[in-house]
């Protein structure tokens, strides 16, 4: 724990670095999904996470996560989730992407927003998504839809 603790510390006090580590941390996360590497989650959340899914399932705990992490695998296969745009401000992290996956032989898409917080041992402590879907429609004007 005293190890733990010293890193933590380190991290912290780096300038500039913050911004660097939660960036390249959000983007290796997403990779993982789309690699199904499930030792990313010991590496880049907290143990008492409290994770949300843009449809509504929530799952508290590193443990929780992994086995969401792989139940999900199971069936389902990711094919793209791409960040489109990322902003970090002090220990947050506001990123926009697109999520397209395979689950049995249908293949599926969203847009998505992530509202990622981080503690100050740079772990995701909190992560809430929230979903847009496919294709986007103008009711109001002649477009029919906007491959976003």
């Amino acid at each position: 724990m005293e190890k733990y603790a010293i890193i933590c510390i380190l991290l912290f006090m780096v300038k500039g670095l913050n911004m660097n580590i939660k960036e390249e941390i959000t983007r290796n996360y997403f990779k993982a999904w789309i690699d199904n590497d499930i030792s990313i989650i010991e590496k880049v959340f907290s143990e008492d996470i409290l994770y949300v899914e843009s449809w509504g399932p929530a799952y508290i705990g590193i443990n929780q996560l992994k086995a969401w992490f792989m139940d999900w695998h199971k069936n389902n296969k990711v094919v793209i989730w791409d960040i489109k745009d990322i902003i970090i401000l002090n220990n947050r992290v506001i990123c926009e992407w697109y999520f397209k996956y395979q689950h049995k032989e249908k293949i599926e898409d969203f847009n998505g927003i992530s509202l990622i917080r981080f503690d100050n041992c740079e772990k995701i402590e909190e992560l809430k998504e929230f979903m847009s879907t496919l294709p986007i429609r103008y009711p109001y004007c002649n477009v029919n839809s906007y491959d976003y």
